[in-house]
């Protein structure tokens, strides 16, 4: 069965719902697995703060932390997909997604930006978790299989 990306904007398009839940099952295969994923700790370039890794410190937040809320991703919560624009990483995509969950002490509207990458085994690095931070209502996330 072949299935047509629809394109929403120049950066980003929407996967269907069968692919999604395709790529959601692979994200939480890997989460079984210490070894089949990771969380982006990397420092930006210039400079830039890592939101992830400033969340997690500040909410104290733990891997495994992190993994169940992954592990509760549905279709309703997916956004878009994004392809990588690195020229190290060709043909990788971004799958971005947003949820509500009480962290801590706050209910915050999670940003989540997950990627798949192939190795040997399929692995899954978080490169954003950290509440939503919109500059606007028109780069609020949207949810086109919201019900």
């Amino acid at each position: 069965m072949s299935i047509v990306d629809t394109t929403s904007s120049s950066d980003g398009y929407i996967k269907s719902k069968e692919e999604v839940n395709a790529f959601l099952n692979q994200a939480k295969k890997c989460l079984s697995d210490d070894s089949l994923w990771k969380i982006n700790d990397e420092t930006w370039a210039g400079g830039r703060v890592n939101k992830t890794q400033a969340f997690m410190a500040e909410k104290n937040l733990h891997d495994d932390d992190v993994a169940e809320v992954i592990r509760e991703l549905q279709v309703a919560n997916y956004c878009y997909t994004a392809d990588d624009r690195n020229v190290n990483f060709p043909n990788e995509s971004f799958w971005f997604f947003g949820i509500t969950r009480l962290i801590i002490d706050s209910e915050e509207k999670l940003y989540i930006k997950l990627k798949i990458r192939k190795f040997e085994d399929d692995f899954l690095l978080v490169m954003s978790f950290h509440p939503e931070q919109p500059t606007s209502s028109d780069n609020e996330l949207t949810f086109p299989y919201a019900k």
